[in-house]
């Protein structure tokens, strides 16, 4: 594997979202996310430990501060920003 495949290619995916972990400094791994209302593909960046502190229950947003809010709510609901702003215009 060379880095261009589809992460899905290349890492085992567990609950839609496809794990891998980049060994650069800070481990980090890329999830890659499908909307379930466009089908649109996303690939989010996070760090391990932050990830890790938000599958054992802390809020995403002190988990995960890096990410955008559309980034979060991508990662909870499986909604991207685009279609969530069409779901509830303002």
């Amino acid at each position: 594997m060379d880095g261009t495949e589809p992460l899905s290619d290349q890492f085992p995916v567990i609950n839609g979202i496809a794990m891998g972990v980049k060994q650069e400094g800070e481990m980090e791994m890329d999830i890659e996310v499908k909307c379930h209302h466009c089908d649109e593909e996303y690939s989010i960046e996070v760090s391990v430990e932050g990830y890790e502190k938000w599958e054992n229950g802390e809020l995403i947003q002190n988990a995960l501060p890096e990410l955008s809010s559309g980034e979060r709510e991508l990662l909870i609901s499986g909604t991207c920003d685009d279609c969530w702003d069409e779901m509830f215009p303002d």
